[in-house]
C-alpha cells in the first residue's frame, strides 16, 4: 500500500531533482522532513510530464511557504485566529478502520459574513496554519499506532446551504480557501462525505467542482440524511465511535482551533509535533 510505504527509487530521484531546482533556503527547509516531501512527490504523480509538473508544484509551494512564513505556522497564533476558528467551526473525530482521521463541519454553523470580514490573505494563512497542524496531528497519531497515515476524510453537513453563501467577494474566498488545499497541501484526502445535500448543491457543484482536482473529485460521495450516510460510513471503516454526535455517532469532537494551540503548545515545549 503506498500510503503506509516509504519513498521508491523513482519517487527519491524526482524528490531530489525537484528540490535541486529550488533556492539553496528553500532546499534547506524542505529537507528537513522527507515525509513532507514525499507527500508531494505523490500528489503529483498523475500530472504529465510528471517530472516536469512536479518541479513546477515544488517551486510553487516552496514560494507560497515563504510568502506566508510557513515555517512559523507552529510558533504563535495567527491575528484574527479567534475571530477565524469561531465563524467556522471545524472539528477532528476519530479515526477509521486504518488510521484516517474523520474532520467534519456543519454549513448551517459557518458564518461567510463574518469571514469576510476577515480578509482574504489572513484567511489564507489562518487555513495553512490549521490545515499544517492537522497534518503533524496525523504524523503524531502515525507514530503511535505504527502505520503511516497522512490522509485524512472529511464530512460536511450541507443543510441550511444557501446560494448567497457564494456571491460576490464570498465566492473568491471560498475558492481560495479550497485552493490552499489543493495547491499547498497535495495528497492529503482520503474520502469526502456531503451529507442532507439541498435541491441547489446541484448548481453550487457546477460551480465548485471545476476548482477542485479530478483525484479529488472522485473521492467526493454525496450521501443523502443521516442515517444513508451514517451507514455507507461505516461500511467504509469508520465505526460509530469515530463519528460525529450529529451524524449518528458518539465522537464530541475536538475543535480545530483547539488542535493548533495543542500543536502549538508542544512546539514550544521542544516536543515533535
Amino acid at each position: 500500500e503506498e500510503e503506509a510505504g516509504g519513498a521508491t527509487k523513482e519517487e527519491i530521484e524526482i524528490r531530489e531533482r525537484a528540490l535541486a531546482a529550488l533556492t539553496p533556503l528553500q532546499q534547506e527547509r524542505m529537507r528537513k522532513d522527507h515525509l513532507d516531501t514525499l507527500i508531494i512527490v505523490r500528489g503529483y504523480q498523475t500530472y504529465k510530464p510528471r517530472l516536469d509538473e512536479t518541479i513546477k508544484y515544488f517551486k510553487k509551494i516552496a514560494e507560497w511557504r515563504e510568502e506566508s512564513k510557513y515555517q512559523e505556522f507552529l510558533a504563535a497564533k495567527l491575528p484574527h485566529f479567534d475571530e477565524f476558528h469561531r465563524r467556522w467551526p471545524n472539528n477532528v473525530y476519530g479515526t477509521d478502520d486504518y488510521g484516517h482521521v474523520l474532520t467534519g463541519f456543519r454549513v448551517e454553523e459557518l458564518d461567510v459574513d463574518a469571514l469576510e470580514k476577515i480578509g482574504g490573505e489572513n484567511l489564507i494563512l489562518l487555513q495553512g496554519q490549521k490545515m499544517r497542524a492537522l497534518f503533524e496531528h496525523k504524523r503524531m497519531l502515525s507514530q503511535k499506532s505504527g502505520v503511516q497515515r497522512y490522509k485524512h476524510s472529511a464530512v460536511m453537513d450541507l443543510h441550511g446551504l444557501k446560494m448567497s453563501m457564494l456571491a460576490g467577494h464570498k465566492r473568491q474566498i471560498i475558492q481560495r480557501l479550497l485552493d490552499v488545499g489543493s495547491h499547498y497541501f497535495p495528497e492529503q484526502m482520503w474520502k469526502i462525505y456531503l451529507i442532507n445535500t439541498p435541491m441547489i448543491f446541484r448548481g453550487i457543484w457546477t460551480m465548485i467542482k471545476p476548482w477542485l482536482h479530478p483525484v479529488t473529485v472522485a473521492k467526493v460521495q454525496m450521501l443523502g440524511k443521516v442515517d444513508a450516510a451514517k451507514a455507507q460510513m461505516m461500511q467504509d471503516g469508520v465505526p460509530e465511535s469515530s463519528l460525529p454526535t450529529w451524524c449518528g455517532g458518539t465522537h464530541q469532537g475536538k475543535d480545530m482551533g483547539l488542535l493548533v494551540v495543542e500543536c502549538l503548545n508542544r512546539e514550544v515545549n521542544v516536543v515533535p509535533c
